[in-house]
Protein backbone atom coordinates (compact mmCIF):
# COMPACT_ATOMS: atom_id res chain seq x y z
CA UNK A 1 0.00 0.00 0.00
CA UNK A 2 2.76 2.64 0.51
CA UNK A 3 3.92 2.05 -2.75
CA UNK A 4 0.96 2.06 -4.54
CA UNK A 5 0.62 6.10 -2.60
CA UNK A 6 3.92 6.81 -3.89
CA UNK A 7 3.20 6.28 -7.20
CA UNK A 8 -0.19 7.75 -7.07
CA UNK A 9 1.23 11.05 -5.63
CA UNK A 10 -2.53 11.72 -4.29
CA UNK A 11 -4.92 9.92 -2.09
CA UNK A 12 -6.35 7.94 -4.88
CA UNK A 13 -8.92 5.58 -2.97
CA UNK A 14 -9.84 3.30 -5.69
CA UNK A 15 -8.42 -0.40 -4.37
CA UNK A 16 -8.73 -2.00 -7.91
CA UNK A 17 -5.11 -0.43 -8.31
CA UNK A 18 -3.95 -3.39 -6.59
CA UNK A 19 -4.59 -6.01 -9.27
CA UNK A 20 -3.86 -3.23 -12.14
CA UNK A 21 -0.30 -2.61 -10.19
CA UNK A 22 0.25 -6.43 -10.66
CA UNK A 23 -1.23 -7.42 -14.02
CA UNK A 24 1.06 -4.13 -15.45
CA UNK A 25 4.28 -5.79 -13.83
CA UNK A 26 3.14 -8.99 -15.24
CA UNK A 27 2.48 -7.52 -18.96
CA UNK A 28 6.30 -5.70 -18.59
CA UNK A 29 8.10 -8.79 -18.91
CA UNK A 30 6.57 -9.72 -21.87
CA UNK A 31 6.29 -6.31 -23.80
CA UNK A 32 6.11 -2.67 -23.53
CA UNK A 33 3.59 -1.52 -25.17
CA UNK A 34 -0.16 -3.15 -24.37
CA UNK A 35 -3.89 -2.46 -25.41
CA UNK A 36 -6.30 -1.95 -22.36
CA UNK A 37 -10.01 -1.80 -22.64
CA UNK A 38 -10.95 1.11 -21.14
CA UNK A 39 -13.56 3.28 -22.12
CA UNK A 40 -15.20 0.03 -23.30
CA UNK A 41 -17.68 0.59 -20.22
CA UNK A 42 -18.71 4.13 -20.24
CA UNK A 43 -18.49 4.08 -24.10
CA UNK A 44 -20.57 0.86 -24.52
CA UNK A 45 -22.57 0.75 -21.33
CA UNK A 46 -20.85 -1.77 -19.30
CA UNK A 47 -21.43 -1.01 -15.89
CA UNK A 48 -23.87 -2.60 -13.31
CA UNK A 49 -25.17 0.98 -12.31
CA UNK A 50 -27.03 1.55 -16.01
CA UNK A 51 -28.78 -1.93 -15.14
CA UNK A 52 -29.59 -0.49 -11.65
CA UNK A 53 -30.93 2.70 -13.31
CA UNK A 54 -33.45 1.02 -15.68
CA UNK A 55 -34.61 -0.76 -12.84
CA UNK A 56 -34.77 2.03 -10.33
CA UNK A 57 -37.58 3.20 -13.05
CA UNK A 58 -39.29 0.38 -12.22
CA UNK A 59 -38.91 0.20 -8.56
CA UNK A 60 -40.23 3.18 -8.08
CA UNK A 61 -43.61 2.76 -9.56
CA UNK A 62 -44.51 0.40 -6.30
CA UNK A 63 -46.63 2.13 -3.81
CA UNK A 64 -44.47 3.77 -1.61
CA UNK A 65 -44.87 2.08 1.68
CA UNK A 66 -42.80 -0.58 -0.20
CA UNK A 67 -40.13 1.13 -1.47
CA UNK A 68 -39.76 3.83 1.15
CA UNK A 69 -40.15 1.57 4.34
CA UNK A 70 -40.74 -2.31 3.67
CA UNK A 71 -37.72 -2.92 1.29
CA UNK A 72 -35.20 -0.93 2.69
CA UNK A 73 -36.00 -2.28 6.32
CA UNK A 74 -36.25 -6.01 4.69
CA UNK A 75 -32.43 -5.09 3.15
CA UNK A 76 -30.77 -4.06 5.92
CA UNK A 77 -31.93 -7.77 7.60
CA UNK A 78 -29.86 -9.42 4.82
CA UNK A 79 -26.87 -10.85 6.61
CA UNK A 80 -23.09 -8.76 6.05
CA UNK A 81 -21.09 -10.49 3.61
CA UNK A 82 -16.79 -9.96 3.00
CA UNK A 83 -17.91 -11.31 -0.55
CA UNK A 84 -16.26 -8.61 -3.33
CA UNK A 85 -19.27 -6.83 -4.00
CA UNK A 86 -22.05 -8.88 -2.12
CA UNK A 87 -25.63 -8.69 -2.74
CA UNK A 88 -25.92 -7.43 0.84
CA UNK A 89 -24.15 -4.67 -0.44
CA UNK A 90 -25.75 -4.02 -3.31
CA UNK A 91 -29.55 -4.61 -2.56
CA UNK A 92 -28.79 -1.85 0.57
CA UNK A 93 -27.17 0.80 -1.94
CA UNK A 94 -30.00 0.36 -4.52
CA UNK A 95 -33.05 0.70 -1.90
CA UNK A 96 -31.29 3.76 0.13
CA UNK A 97 -30.69 5.85 -3.50
CA UNK A 98 -33.07 4.03 -5.61
CA UNK A 99 -35.92 6.68 -4.44
CA UNK A 100 -33.74 10.01 -5.68
CA UNK A 101 -33.78 11.92 -8.94
CA UNK A 102 -31.73 10.08 -12.01
CA UNK A 103 -28.74 12.24 -11.37
CA UNK A 104 -28.12 12.35 -8.23
CA UNK A 105 -29.25 8.87 -7.62
CA UNK A 106 -26.43 7.87 -10.25
CA UNK A 107 -23.92 9.36 -8.22
CA UNK A 108 -24.73 8.35 -5.09
CA UNK A 109 -23.88 4.33 -6.31
CA UNK A 110 -21.02 5.30 -7.07
CA UNK A 111 -19.64 7.76 -3.74
CA UNK A 112 -18.12 5.93 -0.91
CA UNK A 113 -19.36 8.63 1.78
CA UNK A 114 -22.98 9.96 1.60
CA UNK A 115 -23.23 13.66 3.61
CA UNK A 116 -24.66 12.08 6.71
CA UNK A 117 -21.38 9.88 7.29
CA UNK A 118 -18.93 12.79 5.97
CA UNK A 119 -20.41 15.18 8.64
CA UNK A 120 -19.63 12.59 10.89
CA UNK A 121 -16.21 11.88 9.96
CA UNK A 122 -14.93 15.21 9.32
CA UNK A 123 -13.27 17.05 12.05
CA UNK A 124 -14.61 20.04 13.65
CA UNK A 125 -12.54 22.18 12.42
CA UNK A 126 -12.56 20.91 8.46
CA UNK A 127 -16.65 21.26 8.93
CA UNK A 128 -16.34 24.72 10.07
CA UNK A 129 -13.29 25.49 7.04
CA UNK A 130 -16.10 24.07 4.57
CA UNK A 131 -18.99 26.02 6.01
CA UNK A 132 -21.80 23.02 5.49
CA UNK A 133 -20.74 22.30 2.16
CA UNK A 134 -20.55 19.10 2.03
CA UNK A 135 -22.18 17.99 -1.13
CA UNK A 136 -20.06 16.68 -3.87
CA UNK A 137 -23.11 15.38 -6.49
CA UNK A 138 -21.90 19.37 -8.48
CA UNK A 139 -19.05 18.23 -9.57
CA UNK A 140 -21.00 15.16 -11.48
CA UNK A 141 -23.90 17.38 -12.25
CA UNK A 142 -22.25 19.99 -14.14
CA UNK A 143 -21.74 17.44 -17.05
CA UNK A 144 -25.07 15.71 -16.26
CA UNK A 145 -27.18 18.76 -16.78
CA UNK A 146 -25.22 19.88 -20.15
CA UNK A 147 -26.70 17.27 -22.13
CA UNK A 148 -30.45 17.72 -20.94
CA UNK A 149 -31.26 16.66 -24.59
CA UNK A 150 -30.56 13.21 -24.77
CA UNK A 151 -31.59 10.02 -23.07
CA UNK A 152 -31.28 8.84 -19.81
CA UNK A 153 -28.77 6.34 -20.44
CA UNK A 154 -26.93 8.49 -22.80
CA UNK A 155 -26.33 10.99 -20.10
CA UNK A 156 -24.81 8.85 -17.53
CA UNK A 157 -22.33 7.57 -20.68
CA UNK A 158 -21.48 11.21 -21.22
CA UNK A 159 -20.65 12.01 -17.39
CA UNK A 160 -19.15 8.92 -16.50
CA UNK A 161 -16.73 10.15 -19.52
CA UNK A 162 -15.55 13.16 -17.94
CA UNK A 163 -15.86 12.46 -14.24
CA UNK A 164 -14.87 9.04 -13.59
CA UNK A 165 -13.54 7.41 -16.83
CA UNK A 166 -10.87 11.19 -16.95
CA UNK A 167 -10.18 11.04 -13.25
CA UNK A 168 -9.64 7.38 -11.94
CA UNK A 169 -10.06 4.74 -14.30
CA UNK A 170 -7.18 6.05 -16.88
CA UNK A 171 -5.42 8.00 -13.64
CA UNK A 172 -5.29 4.69 -12.15
CA UNK A 173 -4.02 2.83 -15.24
CA UNK A 174 -1.40 5.70 -16.32
CA UNK A 175 0.50 5.43 -12.86
CA UNK A 176 -0.16 1.37 -12.38
CA UNK A 177 1.61 1.25 -15.78
CA UNK A 178 3.88 3.87 -15.67
CA UNK A 179 5.41 2.29 -12.53
CA UNK A 180 6.87 -0.31 -14.56
CA UNK A 181 7.64 1.61 -17.47
CA UNK A 182 4.51 0.13 -19.33
CA UNK A 183 2.51 1.98 -22.06
CA UNK A 184 -1.05 1.12 -22.16
CA UNK A 185 -2.71 2.82 -25.38
CA UNK A 186 -6.48 2.56 -25.46
CA UNK A 187 -8.19 1.96 -28.69
CA UNK A 188 -11.89 1.84 -27.67
CA UNK A 189 -11.29 5.91 -27.19
CA UNK A 190 -10.29 6.84 -30.58
CA UNK A 191 -11.99 9.70 -30.98
CA UNK A 192 -13.98 8.24 -34.01
CA UNK A 193 -15.46 5.28 -32.07
CA UNK A 194 -16.46 7.96 -29.07
CA UNK A 195 -17.95 10.07 -31.59
CA UNK A 196 -19.90 7.78 -33.22
CA UNK A 197 -20.94 5.80 -30.59
CA UNK A 198 -22.70 9.30 -28.80
CA UNK A 199 -24.97 9.71 -31.72
CA UNK A 200 -26.58 6.23 -31.34
CA UNK A 201 -29.67 6.38 -29.08
CA UNK A 202 -29.26 4.55 -25.74
CA UNK A 203 -31.43 2.14 -26.67
CA UNK A 204 -29.54 0.44 -28.94
CA UNK A 205 -26.47 0.34 -26.62
CA UNK A 206 -28.79 -1.29 -23.91
CA UNK A 207 -32.09 -3.13 -24.88
CA UNK A 208 -33.30 -4.36 -21.98
CA UNK A 209 -30.92 -4.97 -18.98
CA UNK A 210 -27.66 -6.41 -21.30
CA UNK A 211 -24.65 -4.47 -20.95
CA UNK A 212 -22.31 -3.90 -23.47
CA UNK A 213 -25.12 -4.79 -26.25
CA UNK A 214 -23.38 -3.22 -29.23
CA UNK A 215 -20.40 -4.29 -28.98
CA UNK A 216 -20.74 -8.07 -28.30
CA UNK A 217 -23.37 -7.69 -31.29
CA UNK A 218 -20.07 -6.17 -33.37
CA UNK A 219 -17.97 -8.58 -31.84
CA UNK A 220 -19.85 -11.62 -32.64
CA UNK A 221 -18.26 -13.24 -36.02
CA UNK A 222 -14.90 -12.31 -33.88
CA UNK A 223 -14.51 -13.39 -30.82
CA UNK A 224 -15.65 -16.73 -29.30
CA UNK A 225 -19.02 -17.79 -27.51
CA UNK A 226 -17.32 -17.77 -24.40
CA UNK A 227 -16.28 -14.65 -24.16
CA UNK A 228 -19.34 -12.98 -25.41
CA UNK A 229 -21.26 -14.59 -22.74
CA UNK A 230 -18.72 -14.49 -20.11
CA UNK A 231 -20.80 -12.70 -16.88
CA UNK A 232 -19.05 -9.20 -15.96
CA UNK A 233 -16.09 -9.34 -13.57
CA UNK A 234 -14.65 -5.96 -12.71
CA UNK A 235 -11.46 -5.64 -11.07
CA UNK A 236 -12.75 -5.57 -7.59
CA UNK A 237 -10.77 -6.94 -5.03
CA UNK A 238 -11.89 -8.45 -1.64
CA UNK A 239 -11.13 -5.49 0.19
CA UNK A 240 -13.75 -6.31 2.80
CA UNK A 241 -11.92 -9.74 3.85
CA UNK A 242 -8.73 -8.05 3.82
CA UNK A 243 -9.32 -4.93 6.05
CA UNK A 244 -10.38 -8.17 8.51
CA UNK A 245 -7.06 -10.38 7.84
CA UNK A 246 -3.63 -9.29 6.03
CA UNK A 247 -4.69 -5.55 6.22
CA UNK A 248 -5.57 -5.44 9.85
CA UNK A 249 -2.22 -4.90 10.93
CA UNK A 250 -2.33 -1.28 8.63
CA UNK A 251 -5.49 -0.57 9.53
CA UNK A 252 -5.06 -0.63 12.66
CA UNK A 253 -1.84 1.94 12.76
CA UNK A 254 -3.11 4.03 10.47
CA UNK A 255 -6.55 4.19 11.81
CA UNK A 256 -5.52 4.75 15.65
CA UNK A 257 -7.28 7.12 17.55
CA UNK A 258 -3.65 8.66 18.05
CA UNK A 259 -2.80 8.85 14.38
CA UNK A 260 -6.72 10.14 13.26
CA UNK A 261 -6.39 12.78 15.66
CA UNK A 262 -2.79 13.87 14.64
CA UNK A 263 -3.75 14.05 10.90
CA UNK A 264 -6.72 16.54 12.49
CA UNK A 265 -8.54 16.01 8.94
CA UNK A 266 -10.94 13.09 10.66
CA UNK A 267 -12.87 12.78 13.79
CA UNK A 268 -11.12 9.63 15.92
CA UNK A 269 -14.34 8.90 17.60
CA UNK A 270 -16.16 8.04 14.20
CA UNK A 271 -13.39 6.31 12.41
CA UNK A 272 -12.87 4.40 15.26
CA UNK A 273 -16.45 3.26 15.39
CA UNK A 274 -16.45 2.14 11.75
CA UNK A 275 -13.65 0.24 12.31
CA UNK A 276 -15.02 -1.70 15.35
CA UNK A 277 -18.62 -2.38 13.31
CA UNK A 278 -16.52 -3.33 10.09
CA UNK A 279 -14.15 -5.91 12.07
CA UNK A 280 -16.81 -7.38 14.05
CA UNK A 281 -19.12 -7.99 10.75
CA UNK A 282 -21.91 -5.52 11.76
CA UNK A 283 -21.63 -3.39 8.70
CA UNK A 284 -19.84 -3.17 5.83
CA UNK A 285 -17.60 -0.05 5.92
CA UNK A 286 -14.86 -1.50 3.56
CA UNK A 287 -14.70 1.19 1.14
CA UNK A 288 -14.61 3.58 3.76
CA UNK A 289 -11.92 2.43 5.81
CA UNK A 290 -9.93 1.82 2.57
CA UNK A 291 -10.15 5.43 1.68
CA UNK A 292 -9.21 6.96 4.89
CA UNK A 293 -6.45 4.57 5.08
CA UNK A 294 -5.15 5.42 1.87
CA UNK A 295 -5.74 9.50 3.01
CA UNK A 296 -3.52 8.93 6.22
CA UNK A 297 -0.59 7.01 4.57
CA UNK A 298 -0.72 10.06 1.83
CA UNK A 299 -0.91 12.49 4.51
CA UNK A 300 1.82 11.03 6.85
CA UNK A 301 4.19 10.56 3.56
CA UNK A 302 3.89 14.10 2.14
CA UNK A 303 4.23 15.28 5.81
CA UNK A 304 7.67 13.65 5.71
CA UNK A 305 8.90 14.91 2.55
Amino acid sequence: MPKLVHYFDEPFADSSAIPTYYLSQLTRQHVTVALGGDGGDEVFAGYLTYQADKLAQLYNRLPGLLTRRLLPALAQLLPISDDKVSLDFKARRFVNYAPLEPGRRHYAWKAFFDDVLKRAVLSDDVLNSLEGALDTYPVFQRYYEAVPNHSPLNRFLYTDTKVYLANDILVKVDRMSMAHALEVRVPLLDHRVVEFMFRLPGNLKMPRLGLKHFLKRTMSDILPRKILTRPKGGFNVPIPIWLKQELKPLVMEYLSPTRIKACGVFNPETVSRLVADHMAGRADYSRNIWALLVFNLWHEMDNRR
